[in-house]
């Protein structure tokens, strides 16, 4: 789930002020929620849902939903194989992202709201199974097309709280 730029362009100058703020909030131990857009992570987290990112306080394991870098470009996906290296990739993506290094897993992702008011916790080892096994069905060929959305809309950051 893309939550800054898509385009193959750079990010703004604003957009790598608001990742900065981002990284550094949360390395201080604060919880930070965001309104995510793009369908990447579908039908977990919508386009339009809150998510709540906090410190990765624990070892990442594979389920788990994290905030990260990957180049020039913010996203927020699922770990599908951790070592000296981190594999993501989008739930509803067919394709694992470019491995990035630990250093640029910003934030482990903690709960979802979605844009109808669910609520549901994205840490525990449940969830992290759900969601292996929901990114399993999403992606298998005899799931609607319909559902494989790829907007080409300019995606951005447009809600972000910094709890206490």
């Amino acid at each position: 789930m893309s939550n800054m730029n898509s385009s193959k362009s750079s990010p703004s100058t604003n957009e790598n002020t608001v990742m900065e703020l981002l990284k550094d909030t949360i390395h201080a131990g604060q919880m930070v929620r965001i309104r995510a857009h793009g369908g990447s992570m579908r039908p977990l987290i919508p386009d339009g849902s809150v998510v709540e990112l906090g410190p990765i306080n624990r070892r990442l394991e594979i389920g788990d939903v994290v905030a990260a870098r990957i180049g020039e470009h913010f996203v927020i996906h699922r770990v599908t194989s951790v070592g000296a290296m981190i594999t993501l990739r989008g739930d509803l993506t067919h394709h694992e992202d470019r491995p990035v290094h630990p250093a640029d897993i910003i934030a482990l992702g903690r709960t979802i709201t979605t844009p109808r008011g669910w609520t549901m916790r994205i840490d525990t080892a449940p969830a992290r199974l759900a969601g292996r096994l929901l990114s399993r069905f999403v992606t298998h060929p005899t799931y609607p097309r319909m559902a494989h959305s790829s907007s080409k809309r300019k995606q951005a950051i447009d809600f972000i709280d910094f709890s206490s």
